[in-house]
């Protein structure tokens, strides 16, 4: 014996399955929240105004770099622009002269402007907030250096 279903009945079944997927909506939704103890990415604006005054090469080249440093991940992403000068060699130093980045040689030559980003590994925010590293363009004809700045950092969060 068959029982008809009603329109009532019908309501009831449709009432208790929009429940049940609005609920597990719901559930999704607080699950996928950010994790808001996650740290913050720190990062700092990057300059430099490079010279001879440093080197006391004596040359008349000059450069300038700007950019952003990450300090968790170490990454700085940098414009650097120079003119007078075909360095061969282009390094981040710290305070006791050690090399603590490079950047790449793109090809056969340097070419103004050089876009990049370098990891500094062994810098840390200390030195960087204290402009102990510094940034060096290397010649043939100056091979200690031929010109160099410090780098000066702002916090820019």
């Amino acid at each position: 014996m068959k029982t008809p279903i009603k329109i009532n009945h019908i309501a009831a079944i449709g009432m208790i399955c929009l429940t049940v997927i609005s609920t597990s909506a719901c559930k999704k939704t607080t699950l996928q929240k950010p994790n808001s103890s996650r740290s913050k990415e720190v990062t700092y604006r990057v300059s430099s105004v490079m010279d001879a005054s440093m080197t006391k090469s004596g040359s008349k080249a000059s450069g300038d770099l700007s950019g952003a440093y990450a300090a968790n991940s170490k990454k700085l992403v940098f414009v650097l622009n120079f003119k007078e000068i075909d360095p061969t060699l282009i390094e981040f130093r710290n305070e006791k002269n050690a090399v603590v980045g490079t950047i790449k040689k793109p090809k056969a030559n340097y070419v103004s402007p050089v876009k990049g980003e370098v990891i500094l590994g062994t810098v840390d925010p200390v030195s960087l907030m204290g402009q102990k590293i510094s940034v060096h363009l290397i010649s043939t004809q100056f091979p200690k250096g031929e010109i160099s700045g410090h780098l000066s950092v702002k916090n820019s969060n």
